[in-house]
């Protein structure tokens, strides 16, 4: 269902790190402590255990009652700057602008907006160098409901060669809007998201596109309309209807309805997509999806499987989804909730399972450690015992604040 093809590695790697205001009245008295992030080790590991890259990430803060870092310096082992990113803020102390720099060169600028009630970031806009419509890579817009929990985000992503304008008269070149699953009372507050739907998705013919499908390239002009995918959701923000303009990415139909079921206290147990609006036609592709959830009703589940069409039977592994939820127990005005995710992956069109994680491994007494770990086979030699290889390992500091 995700032609535009999303990394999986953008799932599990939602990290939230939450703001807050620096003005005392917007604080609640009886929360009134933040973590302030001081320092980061970050360990890249390659294919030998002697490939070790290492990086140091010092934040440096400019006023006693900041939560957000002023400058955040990327040092090599020996100590070496490797860049510098600085921020510009508002009066309120909220970053709106962020400015990495790479020797005497400003590579990138990032503006930024947050949400004043909930500090949740809002929106992203990234440019290469300098402010400029042409130099506009990717835009990101998130969007709350009164409680804070996320309801949907916005994407768009710009084509930089300057030949380039889609039939719209702009150089977007994919603009798609996702929509956060379970319900917002079965995942953590903030901007997590467990899953999503592709509610809406569009996507543009470009010169790299004639490179890899001839068809497409045998109708379409660069800047046409080339991938349109949408999924429409009910009153109570169920889906119920899904279509995709190419959906053999993912082996998917063209259309597809959907059924749900819920357990006892109102949570969505059984996702089942059908071939037709009846609900009763079943064929290659169709999805069933499983949700199970803790003693307080947080999804920590997810597990999709294809229908087979020689058993009759949804037996063929497609995704699998396990989460835990970390709380650093600060009694905050901000989220400091992180999430813990593993995905499995079985694709048909790559032969290959993969595995991604993202482990909190620690979260407490002033030390939060994130370990990245990936792993693939074929889908014919997957082992009993599956060994994720560590790709990073990140070892932040932090000091709890007491306003």
């Amino acid at each position: 269902m995700k032609f535009f093809k999303i990394p999986s590695i953008l799932l599990m790697a939602v990290l939230l790190f939450a703001s807050c205001s620096n003005k005392e009245k917007d604080a609640p008295s009886d929360k009134n402590e933040f973590i302030r992030y001081t320092q980061a080790l970050v360990e890249s590991y390659g294919s030998s255990p002697e490939d070790i890259d290492k990086e140091i990430i010092e934040y440096v803060y400019e006023e006693p009652n900041d939560f957000f870092w002023k400058t955040a310096l990327h040092k090599s082992e020996d100590g070496q700057i490797l860049k510098t990113i600085k921020r510009e803020f508002d009066e309120n102390r909220f970053p709106i602008k962020e400015f990495t720099e790479e020797g005497e060169i400003i590579s990138e600028i990032v503006v930024l907006k947050y949400d004043p009630k909930f500090y949740e970031i809002t929106e992203k806009v990234f440019y290469n160098e300098q402010i400029a419509p042409e130099n506009k890579v990717r835009e990101e817009r998130y969007y709350y409901d009164n409680e804070g929990y996320i309801e949907s985000q916005d994407v768009s992503i710009f084509e930089n060669n300057g030949d380039f304008k889609n039939i719209e008269g702009n150089n977007i070149k994919i603009a798609y809007t996702l929509r956060p699953f379970p319900l917002k009372h079965s995942r953590p507050k903030g901007n997590i998201m467990p899953a999503f739907f592709v509610e809406k998705y569009q996507s543009y013919f470009t010169e790299d596109d004639k490179s890899y499908d001839k068809e497409a390239a045998k109708k379409l002009k660069v800047g046409d309309i080339y991938v349109v995918e949408e999924t429409k959701f009910n009153e109570e923000g169920m889906p119920i209807y899904f279509r995709s303009t190419k959906p053999e990415c993912e082996d998917h139909p063209g259309e597809e309805w959907f059924s749900c079921e819920l357990d006892g206290i109102g949570n969505v147990a059984i996702i089942t997509s059908f071939a037709n609006e009846k609900l009763d036609l079943l064929d290659k592709g169709c999805t069933r999806k499983i949700y199970e959830y803790n003693d307080q009703g947080i999804v920590v589940k997810m597990e999709e499987k294809k229908y087979n069409i020689e058993t009759k039977e949804f037996d063929i592994p497609h995704d699998l989804t396990i989460l835990n939820r970390m709380d650093p127990q600060v009694e905050s005005f901000a989220n400091f909730l992180d999430v813990s995710k593993r995905i499995e992956h079985s694709c048909s069109h790559s032969n290959l399972f993969n595995v991604i994680e993202k482990k909190i491994e620690k979260f407490a007494d002033g030390e939060k450690i994130v370990l990245e770990s990936r792993v693939n086979y074929p889908n014919d030699s997957i082992p009993d015992k599956i060994e994720l290889r560590l790709r990073k390992k990140t070892t932040n500091k932090y000091k709890k604040i007491n306003k």
